[in-house]
């Protein structure tokens, strides 16, 4: 039977009164934000960036995606060589040093803030067309741990331990 506008009209109430019951939002619980939620933040963009990297390279001939894959691998390796020739000891680049002897008085959240604040600095200077030497001076072994959750083992930095204060480290003694 094909419905008319008079026999629809006779059930549409009935429909739209289950449709209202169906669809009352129910009440929201309030949740504390999870620890993940800055990376699940960042798995749209992530995504969008992959999605437009396949469209770039599926856009391309084969000789053009060969070429742009072989220089943003040496772009790639010229980045890290910077950045090696920054971490040397001989290097003329501008210091920083971060004195990091003050976290044996800071409670692990403190800590691991710190960690994620040393990241970010590190993460900036990778970018830079000169990057800074940077050096963290008497790290704690807790502030190392937890520095390793961003692999920090494999950063190019100058790790300096064993003195009092930061200016023990540059003297010239």
């Amino acid at each position: 039977m094909i419905p008319t506008p008079e026999t629809s009209t006779a059930s549409t109430p009935q429909v739209d009164a289950a449709v209202s019951a169906v669809s009352t939002p129910s009440p929201v619980h309030s949740h504390p934000p999870r620890k993940n939620s800055e990376s699940r933040a960042k798995r749209p963009a992530r995504e969008r960036q992959r999605k437009q990297r396949y469209e770039l390279l599926h856009g391309m001939t084969t000789e053009e995606r060969r070429v742009f894959l072989e220089q943003e691998t040496a772009d790639k390796e010229e980045a890290l060589r910077r950045l090696q020739r920054a971490a040397a000891t001989d290097s003329t680049n501008q210091r920083i040093a971060i004195d990091l002897g003050f976290d044996s008085i800071m409670n692990d959240k403190e800590i691991r803030s710190l960690a994620n604040q040393l990241k970010l600095s590190y993460g900036a200077i990778k970018q830079m067309p000169e990057p800074f030497q940077l050096l963290f001076c008497n790290p704690s072994e807790q502030l190392e741990q937890s520095l390793e959750r961003f692999g920090a083992s494999y950063w190019h930095i100058q790790w300096r331990r064993g003195a009092d204060s930061v200016a023990e480290h540059f003297s010239p003694d």
